[in-house]
């Protein structure tokens, strides 16, 4: 009867005469939502400014009421702030009114009216392809859930891609509940997650929301200011910032400065008249390079730097009077390329493969002229991908590009990154992301995170500690406002990435182990945050292994255990390192979550290296000790004097077989000795 009686006032206010449709709640509180229990919780939105907006939250169950009333401000924007309220698996309704007072006379001027909402936990899903990965993606575990479950008390909302160069409000999100058609396009990682906390706790709701992109640097999901703290980024962030400074201050003409000054002194070449772009230059002097290839493998030293290749091709004059298709595999980092002196495409993310679309207009009869400048701004660079990949695709033919092309070095030495057009939603550039799908939702309450990225930062894999760690500094500033913004407000899980490509034969260095350390070193020494490790359920031929069933559960494993406090008879977490000493002429290796500990094959502990003070690392025997700790010592042949660092899988696909008694794998780390 109550719930009768308050819906239909709220009919009847709805069916009032209609108004200009200028207030509104921010778009992450739609119908259907899910509202941030035990938390002050902002909701905020936009109306005329000076009106006054009254929000009511009203429980259609037992006729509970909240409201907050609040003036709308000078640029249109207004906040309001309820206290914390408890779960609830109830129905709420949400109506936004907005008052305009006039010569002592208040009238009602707009209003608008949210449905079906609940008090739960909301946790934010983010990263790169991976977290992005759903159903369609071609699951193999776990399927049959996604397709049978329906929860109404479990509910997703995805984040529009976007990008910007500043701090963008405006959101793009719906809430939907779990049903099939709405999971199937949701993060598979995310749903097995919260699958799994919806299944130990079925009194909570919970609430996703999915912000992710494929491909996507750990850099462009943090403000860029936070960049100014993390050394290998700082130069480059602050180069930013004056840029932006410049740009909102001089414009385009500022910006082009900027540009014609890099080019003059990195890229000569290009600057000149007729430039290698242009049929009419004069390239006999250039030298021959086959493609594809790395540069460190055919220069000297080398260390970043740009240099211009040229090719031709001959086509009829059928081929010519069509489109055609140019392929030209991953170039690390940044191309741009041009046919015939037009330019035909240019990207700046180095493991995206260039396949440019080619207009019938841009070819011709005979023999045409492709160049490329190639930018690398790293100590590895250079044409990455398979010969097959490299083609032009013309009526239905394609012709092979993997051959002998002029090449000329213009500059081998650190190259600093080219100007931006600053006002560009480049989702690689520094702070974008955070600026268009991060900072929107800010300063909604949540509960926490789960972050799954860092393929793109293999190369960079030095700067990913520190960028991380910003990262989550930033998150829970910016987040949870209304409440205590620290670190038990917001916590943080990360999935270490998967093993992934080939095994050595000898210890060497791994810019993918370098992440994963980096993760797991994130995990451990940050407050209030945790990493799961994947090792045992990636695919070394595929980048996207299919397992997210097992990525998910145990992401709410971890947060089953240390945010809500469930007790697991098993360990909830993988083994991780703890400490390490030497006693006699033996490392012991102390590991914590390490219950049960042994190894999958009944073999001796794989995959454990020493090194000195030189950080020469060799490969070390291992043996269980007791229930957590690893006895080492440097394998038969190799001698270290002092031990200094231990390293533990650190490779793409290392062969790894200790687990503890929940069958959860030791992950990669590196940990020095003391």
């Amino acid at each position: 009867m109550k719930k009768t009686i308050i819906l239909s006032i709220l009919l009847i206010a709805v069916a009032t005469p209609s108004f200009a449709a200028r207030l509104n709640a921010c778009n992450i509180f739609t119908s259907n939502a899910v509202l941030q229990r035990n938390k002050p919780m902002p909701i905020w939105g936009s109306a005329t400014p000076g009106d006054t907006v009254s929000v009511i939250i009203s429980n259609t169950v037992n006729a509970a009421t909240q409201a907050q009333t609040t003036t709308v401000d000078k640029a249109g924007k207004w906040m309001v702030t309820f206290p914390a309220h408890k779960a609830s698996t109830e129905e709420h309704i949400m109506l936004l009114k907005a008052f305009r007072t006039k010569e002592n006379d208040t009238q009602l001027v707009d209003q608008n009216t949210y449905t079906n909402l609940v008090y739960g936990d909301i946790w934010l899903c983010s990263g790169q392809s991976n977290m992005d990965m759903s159903y369609g993606w071609g699951l193999v575990e776990g399927k049959e859930i996604i397709e049978q479950y329906v929860d109404p008390m479990l509910r997703m909302a995805t984040m529009h891609r976007h990008g910007s160069y500043k701090p963008d409000s405006r959101v793009f999100a719906n809430w939907d509940t779990a049903k099939f058609d709405k999971t199937k396009n949701f993060s598979a990682t995310g749903f097995f997650f919260a699958y799994t906390l919806r299944q130990a706790m079925p009194e909570i709701p919970i609430g996703l929301v999915g912000a992710s992109w494929g491909g996507t640097w750990a850099e462009s999901w943090l403000p860029l200011e936070s960049l100014l703290y993390v050394e290998q980024t700082k130069e480059a962030a602050q180069s930013r910032i004056d840029a932006i400074r410049d740009w909102e201050n001089g414009g385009k003409e500022t910006y082009e400065a900027r540009v014609n000054e890099w080019e003059r002194k990195h890229d000569p070449l290009g600057t000149q008249a007729p430039s290698p772009k242009d049929e009419e230059f004069n390239s006999s002097d250039w030298e021959t390079i086959l493609l594809p290839t790395k540069f460190e493998t055919v220069f000297e030293n080398w260390n970043g730097g740009l240099l211009w290749l040229i090719t031709e091709i001959e086509l009829t004059q059928e081929e010519a009077n069509q489109e055609a298709i140019l392929s030209l595999g991953a170039i690390d980092d940044k191309d741009v390329t041009y046919i015939n002196g037009k330019k035909v495409g240019e990207n700046n993310y180095w493991s995206s493969k260039r396949s440019y679309k080619i207009k019938a207009d841009t070819l011709k009869a005979g023999k045409n002229l492709i160049a490329i400048r190639a930018e690398d701004t790293n100590n590895s660079g250079g044409f990455i991908s398979p010969a097959e990949l490299m083609y032009l695709e013309v009526a239905g033919s394609k012709k092979s590009l993997a051959k002998e092309w002029k090449y000329k070095l213009t500059k081998n030495d650190n190259l600093p990154p080219k100007p931006e057009m600053v006002d560009s939603s480049n989702k690689d550039i520094f702070g974008s992301l955070y600026n268009g799908m991060i900072y929107p939702l800010t300063p909604m309450a949540l509960k926490g995170a789960i972050w799954y990225q860092g393929c793109a930062n293999e190369r960079k894999s030095e700067s990913y500690y520190g960028i991380l760690t910003q990262l989550i500094k930033a998150w829970r500033e910016n987040f949870n406002k209304g409440s205590a913004a620290d670190e038990k407000a917001f916590p943080f899980y990360i999935v270490q990435l998967p093993n992934y490509r080939g095994e050595s034969k000898r210890p060497c260095e791994s810019g993918w182990a370098s992440i994963r350390n980096a993760q797991a070193l994130a995990g451990r020494s940050i407050e209030n945050c945790g990493t799961i490790v994947t090792l045992d359920i990636g695919n070394p031929h595929d980048i996207h292994p299919k397992n997210k069933l097992d990525v998910g559960k145990r992401l709410g494993w971890l947060a089953l255990a240390e945010t809500y406090g469930k007790h697991f008879e098993k360990e909830y977490a993988s083994p991780e390192p703890d400490n390490a000493t030497i006693q006699g002429t033996n490392v012991v290796l102390k590991l914590k979550h390490a219950k049960g500990l042994s190894t999958t094959d009944g073999e001796t502990p794989k995959s454990f290296q020493l090194a000195g003070e030189d950080r020469v690392f060799v490969w070390a025997d291992a043996a269980i000790g007791d229930s957590e700790t690893i006895i080492l010592k440097p394998r038969e042949g190799n001698t270290i004097p002092a031990p200094r660092f231990i390293r533990y899988a650190w490779d793409g696909s290392p062969s790894v077989n200790l687990v503890n008694k929940a069958n959860l794998p030791l992950g990669t780390f590196e940990l020095e000795i003391k």
